[in-house]
């Protein structure tokens, strides 16, 4: 199952004053991952 969840991440981000950058250290994903996941250039697959 894909999510779209650009918005709900750009919010986090502005709530929390976290930088895409420190959000992708904190997943430890790229900061280009977390950009194209805000912009829903990609999409978040869920895992097993």
């Amino acid at each position: 199952m894909d999510f779209l969840i650009g918005q709900d991440i750009e919010s986090i981000l502005e709530l929390t004053g976290l930088s895409e950058e420190e959000l992708a250290n904190e997943l430890g994903v790229s900061r280009i991952t977390v950009s194209n996941w805000v912009n829903n250039r990609t999409n978040i697959s869920e895992r097993h």
